[in-house]
């Protein structure tokens, strides 16, 4: 009894030790059979793929033609082994899994065959018989030897049975302890790991009285190494010569570029080369870049009078970090810029790098606090930043503005000294839009004008202007910025970044459907700019693909945010007019008149519609239908694709508000699993 006391007890304190060593997902159990398969070892994936499907009979359907092909691969090698039975059962149960394989059954055909002929003929094995010890050479009983002060009875025990029973109490006793060792590693390796992350994380708080950042170091490996060794022996001529010779420039020769216009005092190249980085930035999202290489440029250009320029260097080292960086890895990044800017005066980026920070990260130190301080201290006070820069009429601004309104010839005219009418790029519900080259940076741009008929409207003249401070004051890599407002001969100018690329209702119109794939790419940036508006409390009301213009291939950039409108106690209701958008991407209470986030939620399920299927969900009588939920699933026009995708598009276009999705990038991360 006292044997099997210990035995109970051993298994108990082996549990509790292990701490899980048994407990294995499926997931886990699917991964070591693939291990084994990979590694030629059949027996173990078969064990570990059969364990998968009892921990989750879900996996049984996908796990089947792999089994199959186990059994079968087995079963070869007991072929090739002779051990046709083996075979013969292993090519069963392949066929049992798969019973179209036509190889497989050949292949039990031939181990039946030859099993049959080993039988009728069956090898004779040599016969190997171990000599037998000598009468006199076996050993002999030896009795025990009596205890003092007690009868001794000689009891005789064989070696064979002594051994048996030290034998299997041997394995049993390893066993136990191999499964305690194993608790206790496990134990101390979760401790380890345990203690690295705690060390870690008080390593990345800073003191109390900490003043801010240590100035940062840009990345010596930037520039390319001949022009790095020829930068810091001065010879910046040379260093230029080298980069123009190269038939193309990476990231790293601008860099190398924006270093020697600077050393040199070619500022206004600098500053030329500082955009060009900014639209290499964009074209190449897979390219990485250090943002501490422009931190230490920007200083030396304010102390040589140059704060534009300063300017521009640090708004590249915000849009890299924002790009790059991400706020749950490395919070202490975002905060020590932050910090940085705000002492030095660049309120906007120190506003964007902690409102990102606390969008995105739990509370890292204070930077609540210090974002509402800074907006208190912006110009139009509350948590609106400072209206884009007007330009001032000049003395030509009549005669200008009557060629618009003439209809001439208007390619070729300057608009506030700075921006030159190329070309015509297309018409908008609310104005025209054209090319333009600036003249100050040397890079193209989109200007918009609106439409006479619309001008006589004194409400939506009113509403063209507040579409550029509402836009201006949205900061996001997936949002097509404006630049400022220009009045000129009467007429009203927005100026907005320029856009190399597609709209994404011309890829639909071309292509008809969209890989899974792209959508899921093409939707992340979306959602991404969608919920940050949301969180500046700017709506877009007219939410469509011929709104999201793509660049350098799936890299979506949100544009026209002209019928945006402010939240104002999560709802908005449209004055003087009873809905504003395209009916087709509309949610049903914008039919009455209503604007809520949720709204740009229904739009984004719609247009995930048309990407996945060329087709809309509803092509007319649109407000009955959606009130109805009357459409047809997405898997019914395109059958192939994944199981579950339906039920998300499903809970977008709910009726109610509240049943869609609680925000943008919820939606995205319902989508991103499939």
């Amino acid at each position: 009894m006292n044997f099997f006391k210990q035995i109970i007890f051993l298994c108990g304190l082996a549990a509790f030790c292990a701490g899980g060593v048994f407990a294995q997902s499926a997931a886990q159990y699917v991964e070591r059979g693939r291990d084994n398969y990979k590694n030629g070892d059949y027996t173990g994936a078969i064990i570990n793929w059969h364990r998968a499907i009892a921990a989750d009979a879900a996996v049984e359907g996908k796990l089947a033609p792999y089994l199959a092909n186990a059994y079968a691969k087995r079963g070869a090698e007991y072929y090739l082994r002779k051990e046709y039975d083996r075979a013969i059962s292993d090519f069963d149960a392949s066929l049992k899994l798969n019973p179209d394989a036509k190889e497989i059954r050949q292949a039990r055909s031939l181990a039946e065959k030859a099993g049959e002929e080993k039988e009728a003929a069956p090898p004779v094995a040599p016969v190997y018989t171990p000599p037998q010890p000598a009468e006199n050479d076996k050993p002999k009983p030896v009795a025990a030897k009596p205890g003092p002060g007690r009868k001794a009875e000689a009891k005789a025990k064989s070696p064979e049975s002594e051994s048996d029973g030290n034998w299997w109490g041997a394995m049993l006793g390893l066993f136990f302890i191999g499964v305690i060792g194993v608790g206790i590693v496990r134990t101390i390796l979760r401790a380890l790991d345990w203690y690295r992350k705690r060390k870690a994380r008080k390593a990345a708080v800073l003191p109390a009285g900490d003043a801010g950042p240590p100035p940062p170091q840009p990345r010596t490996d930037a520039p390319p190494a001949g022009v790095n060794a020829l930068v810091l022996e001065g010879k910046y001529e040379e260093a230029r010569a080298v980069i123009a010779r190269k038939k193309t420039l990476d990231l790293a020769d601008y860099a190398a570029l924006l270093v020697i216009n600077i050393k040199m005092g070619d500022f206004m190249r600098a500053r030329l080369t500082a955009s060009q980085i900014s639209q290499e930035l964009r074209d190449r999202s897979k390219e990485k870049t250090d943002y501490r290489l422009y931190l230490p440029l920007a200083k030396e250009c304010r102390e040589k009078g140059e704060t534009e320029l300063a300017h521009q260097l640090n708004q590249l080292a915000a849009t890299v970090l924002l790009r790059d960086g991400s706020t749950r890895e490395a919070p202490r990044e975002f905060y020590d810029l932050a910090l940085s800017f705000e002492n030095g005066g660049e309120t906007d980026l120190a506003i964007t790098l902690y409102a990102t920070l606390i969008e995105t990260a739990r509370l890292y130190r204070d930077e609540a606090v210090r974002l509402r301080r800074l907006k208190e201290k912006l110009p139009q006070g509350g948590d609106k930043p400072a209206a884009p820069p007007v330009v001032t009429p000049h003395k030509a601004a009549n005669r200008q503005g009557a060629a618009f309104k003439t209809g001439s010839n208007i390619f070729g005219t300057v608009l506030g000294g700075r921006y030159e009418l190329k070309g015509d790029l297309g018409e908008g519900g609310m104005g025209v839009v054209y090319e333009a080259w600036d003249r100050q940076l040397s890079r193209k741009a989109a200007v918009k004008r609106m439409h006479s008929w619309l001008k006589a409207n004194a409400e939506a003249y009113a509403g063209f202007r507040r579409e550029a401070q509402l836009v201006a004051k949205l900061r996001h890599p997936n949002i097509v910025g404006v630049q400022g407002i220009i009045e000129e001969g009467g007429e009203v100018f927005l100026v907005f970044d320029y856009v190399a690329g597609r709209s994404l209702s011309d890829i639909i119109d071309e292509r008809k459907t969209l890989p899974l794939k792209d959508c899921k790419e093409i939707m992340k940036g979306v959602c991404a700019a969608v919920d940050y508006a949301h969180g500046e409390k700017v709506i877009h009301r007219d939410l469509k693909p011929s709104n999201i213009m793509l660049e350098n291939g799936n890299y979506p950039l949100v544009m026209d945010f002209g019928l945006a409108s402010e939240l104002r106690d999560s709802m908005t209701r449209i004055s003087h007019q009873t809905m504003s958008g395209t009916p087709a991407y509309m949610a049903p209470e914008q039919h009455d008149g209503i604007v809520k986030k949720e709204s740009a939620i229904y739009a984004l399920g719609v247009c995930l519609y048309e990407m996945l299927s060329g087709e809309m969900p509803f092509d007319r009588d649109y407000e009955k239908r959606k009130k109805l939920k009357d459409y047809r699933g997405v898997s019914g026009r395109v059958p192939w694709l994944p199981g579950g995708l339906d039920a998300v598009i499903d809970r977008a276009l709910e009726p109610e508000p509240s049943q869609r999705f609680a925000s943008a990038l919820d939606f995205y991360d319902a989508l991103r699993r499939f």
